[in-house]
């Protein structure tokens, strides 16, 4: 498992993706545009709307298949909002649901959240 603790910034989603095209790239999986994607959306999910500071946990699950874990201290768990088209925002969980093969969230006993997406082989 690799981790990184972020600042909860408008920077963290940018070193967030760059951390993890590193990690990817040191695991040889040489397209990680989705991978990136997913990272960069609960990132920016926890900067936005969570609190406190945000840890990114990037490891290869039991079926081997990479997953994405990110933490933020606080307790609202996300909530895929109904289609808007006229909305400028929410479309962020709908296209994550897209594009992995499955993600959700749990609240963390200490408080906080993690939410965590696994990638598609």
């Amino acid at each position: 498992m690799r981790v990184l603790t972020l600042e909860s910034t408008d920077r963290a989603p940018s070193r967030a993706r760059g951390f993890t095209a590193t990690i990817f790239t040191e695991w040889g999986i040489r397209d990680h545009y989705l991978a990136r994607l997913v990272v960069s959306e609960l990132v920016t999910n926890a900067y936005m709307h969570g609190e406190g500071v945000i840890i990114l946990r990037l490891s290869v699950a039991g079926d081997g298949l990479p997953l994405v874990e990110v933490y933020d201290e606080g307790d609202g768990l996300p909530a895929v909002l109904p289609e808007n088209h006229a909305a400028t925002n929410g479309r962020g969980l709908p296209t994550i649901a897209d594009v992995t093969a499955a993600w959700g969230a749990h609240p963390v006993e200490d408080g906080g959240k993690v939410v965590w997406a696994k990638l598609a082989g």
